[in-house]
């Protein structure tokens, strides 16, 4: 790929992608290097549909972050579920100066991990349902009922705190 082109695409996806990745593995350092890494496959693959880009992106992302996963179950023994990084809330005031945007992002992120990946997905990437079922690998019919269950989860939280 031509490295003009790439960064380009770098300043257009890099914010979005970092949101997804920090939303995935809940550490900064983390996220760093798996927008790199994502950004690294794009450098030596060749595309065959250029008109979805961030599709791509986010795909690749989430893919290296469960091969991660996996690779560190493998030589820690730990299970999938009890490999958890401790959220750096810090670097996300950086991406998101709004207080209330900012306040509703950290109640997302103490969220299930699904529900958490499809709101990050659909309100901050701005990914459609169908591209998204794709991504999480479920039907369409199962996002737009996960999307509303974690839309009632989040209200439910946030009227705990009363913040609605």
């Amino acid at each position: 790929m031509n490295s003009q082109i790439l960064e380009k695409l770098y300043k257009q996806y890099a914010m979005e992608l970092y949101l997804y990745a920090f939303s995935l593995c809940k550490s900064h350092h983390d996220a760093q290097e798996l927008v790199s890494d994502t950004f690294f496959k794009a450098l030596i693959s060749t595309f065959k549909n250029n008109s979805n880009f961030k599709y791509w992106f986010l795909r690749v992302c989430k893919n290296s972050w469960l091969d991660g996963i996996k690779k560190r179950k493998y030589l820690s023994d730990q299970s999938i579920e009890d490999i958890k990084a401790v959220s750096n809330m810090d670097v996300i005031n950086f991406f998101i100066s709004d207080e209330e945007r900012r306040i509703i992002y950290e109640a997302i992120q103490n969220m299930p991990p699904s529900y958490n990946e499809i709101i990050t997905l659909y309100y901050y990437c701005d990914i459609p349902l169908k591209e998204i079922s794709e991504i999480m690998n479920i039907s369409s019919g199962a996002s737009k009922m996960l999307i509303s269950r974690a839309r009632k989860y989040l209200k439910e939280q946030l009227n705990k705190e009363d913040f609605i």
